[in-house]
């Protein structure tokens, strides 16, 4: 069934208008959506430029947190140039952060912003544990006394061990291996064990090799009874170790060291029998042992150590 001509067009331009319709309505939707956008965006312009988002507005808005060697004026020092002139929502934390573990004492480091109730940071900090500490004769008076300094025989071998105990270490080496300097850090905990290096720059230890390390004194210790004072690595391929009894030569530190010093054992055993002290012993050979009696004067040295304990 055909329709008129007229109501056939009636029919076709109230479906255009209703088209037109939709379309306006869906562009009035569009823009109400934008404006209200715009209007929440001027909104919070406004309210980061009325709020006030710097540092040097509030005295007390850098807090600090688990530094016990390093004080707050260091931290500060490190942050102040950075986060005083600049926006609170501009700061990067995680640059902030880079910048604080540039101090040597800091291990790990956590900044966290806050704009409201009003503009604080916050900085938690964890630091690094020591180990041993250091020292560098090249650095150490002229007077420095030297102990057991034979002159002749095996015991040529072993070099002078620096007696410091009128002298201050430089240094302080944590259990990751870096370097802290006494002089920046003044309070922080010298350990008892002493290593002896001829350069700083030159002793590189990793936390592995520092855990080795741990794991041979705390051997040594067990096996001779006695703590071990210090290590001498001025030559990094014949170290030694000084103990209150009596010196010990390991040598090379490589893979073979912990299959050296299980000999040791063996050889305080047999000493034992015979009523014997060794002056010192030398484990840094594999097909023998050399080992130099104590006589009167060494045993009046270990007494004197011994003492000083």
């Amino acid at each position: 069934m055909s329709l008129p001509v007229e109501k056939r067009r009636q029919w076709i331009k109230s479906r255009r208008e209703q088209r037109k319709l939709t379309r306006y309505a869906r562009l009035r939707r569009q823009f109400l959506r934008y404006f209200i956008l715009l209007s929440l965006l001027s909104i919070g312009v406004l309210v980061f430029e009325r709020i006030n988002c710097h540092l040097s507005e509030n005295k007390d808005g850098l807090v600090i947190n688990g530094n016990v060697v390093s004080s707050n004026e260091q931290i500060c020092h490190v942050l102040q140039s950075e986060v005083m002139n600049t926006p609170i929502f501009l700061l990067n934390p995680s640059e902030l952060e880079n910048r604080i573990r540039k101090l040597s004492i800091v291990k790990h480091a956590f900044v966290r912003r806050y704009v409201l109730p009003h503009p604080l940071i916050k900085v938690e900090v964890l630091e690094e544990f020591p180990w041993a500490t250091i020292y560098c004769p090249a650095l150490l008076p002229n007077n420095s006394k030297c102990l057991n300094a034979p002159n002749s025989g095996p015991a040529s071998n072993f070099s002078n061990t620096l007696d410091t105990t009128d002298t201050k270490a430089q240094f302080v080496m944590s259990e990751s291996g870096r370097f802290i300097s006494i002089a920046d850090f003044p309070n922080i905990y010298q350990p008892s064990l002493k290593i002896y290096t001829e350069k700083a720059a030159q002793l590189h230890l990793n936390q592995a090799e520092i855990e080795q390390w741990a794991n041979w004194i705390s051997y040594i210790s067990k096996q001779m009874q006695c703590p071990v004072l210090s290590l001498d690595m001025r030559e990094p391929h014949n170290v030694k170790v000084e103990t209150n009894r009596f010196m010990l030569v390991l040598g090379n530190p490589d893979s073979g060291l912990t299959r050296r010093l299980y000999r040791l054992a063996s050889v305080l055993e047999v000493l034992a029998d015979q009523h014997k002290e060794p002056a010192y012993v030398n484990l840094a050979l594999n097909s023998n042992i050399p080992v130099k009696l104590a006589k009167k004067s060494d045993k009046t040295i270990s007494d004197e150590k011994v003492s000083r304990l």
